[in-house]
C-alpha cells in the first residue's frame, strides 16, 4: 500500500499532502518492522530459556535425590542432622487442593429433593 502511494506521490503532493509524510511513513514502518522482529526474537529466547530452566530444574531434583540417599546413610545415627536435612529438602510449594465441601443436611440433592432428619409419615 505504501509502495502504491509512493508511486502516486506527485498526485498526493499536488492535492496538498506534505511531501515529508512519505519519508515519515517509511521511517515509521521500518521502526515497526524492527520492533516486531525484536519482539519475535525475545519471545523465541524466552521460550528457549524456559525449556532450559525446566531441564536444569529436573537435573537439580535428581541431584537432591542422590544427596538424600547419601545423607540418609551418613546421618543414620544422628537424628538431629537427619531431621535438619529433611527440613532443608522439604520445599514449600502449592498445598493440596482443598476438599470439596460436603452438602449440609437439608441441602438439595439431584432431582431437587431435600434430605430430612425425620422419617416419612
Amino acid at each position: 500500500m505504501v509502495q502504491e502511494a509512493t508511486v502516486n506521490r506527485e498526485l498526493f503532493v499536488k492535492h496538498g499532502f506534505p511531501d515529508s509524510v512519505f519519508d515519515e511513513l517509511n521511517r515509521t514502518l521500518n521502526q515497526y518492522e524492527s520492533a516486531t522482529e525484536a519482539a519475535n526474537v525475545a519471545k523465541r529466547d524466552r521460550i528457549g530459556a524456559t525449556a532450559d530452566l525446566a531441564a536444569v530444574a529436573a537435573e537439580l531434583i535428581d541431584l537432591v535425590k542422590v544427596l538424600d540417599g547419601l545423607n540418609q546413610f551418613c546421618f543414620r545415627d544422628q537424628p538431629d542432622l537427619l531431621a535438619s536435612w529433611g527440613n532443608a529438602t522439604n520445599i514449600v510449594g502449592p498445598g493440596p487442593k482443598p476438599a470439596e465441601p460436603t452438602p449440609a443436611v437439608g441441602a438439595a440433592c439431584a432431582g431437587g429433593r431435600r434430605f430430612s432428619h425425620r422419617a416419612p409419615n
